[in-house]
């Protein structure tokens, strides 16, 4: 709404693809990407939920379920910064390349080792990525630079 607000954006896991817009497909999604997780992985994400409600987790999935990203990247002039984790089933890997190739000044990266809950385990390598992409801003670097764009 604001755009002359933001200077860049990182998009961590963009919100549903449009062949999964539905409660149950996200809920299979989840369960398939916690399959090998390590238990304190599993134990982390459970204790954030119970934070909330479920009232608000169901707010949460009604909104992400209702959210056209692809309709939006276009719109979005901000350098921004797409990432994804190399094992993440929530968020397919297509879906997310699709985000990044929308989107006019983007960079993807994949998130070794991580599936779609990208930052639990350890906030690395995810906060490097983020530091590095606010570093080739400052430094000015053409977009073409950044790896990942337009795979």
């Amino acid at each position: 709404r604001h755009p002359e607000l933001v200077e860049a954006l990182v998009l961590i896991a963009p919100t549903v693809n449009p062949r999964e817009r539905s409660a149950i497909r996200q809920g299979l999604r989840m369960v398939q990407d916690l399959i090998g997780e390590s238990p304190k992985v599993i134990l982390l994400g459970l204790r954030e939920y119970a934070k909330t409600s479920p009232k608000w987790f169901l707010n949460k999935l009604r909104f992400m379920l209702a959210h056209r990203l692809e309709r939006i990247c276009p719109g979005i002039s901000a350098p921004t910064l797409v990432l994804s984790g190399a094992t993440d089933r929530v968020c397919p890997r297509e879906w997310v390349l699709q985000v990044a190739r929308a989107l006019p000044d983007a960079a993807f990266e994949s998130i070794p080792h991580r599936g779609h809950e990208a930052i639990i385990r350890s906030a690395e390598p995810v906060a490097s990525m983020i530091l590095d992409f606010v570093r080739r801003r400052s430094a000015g670097s053409p977009r073409s630079e950044y790896p990942g764009h337009g795979e």
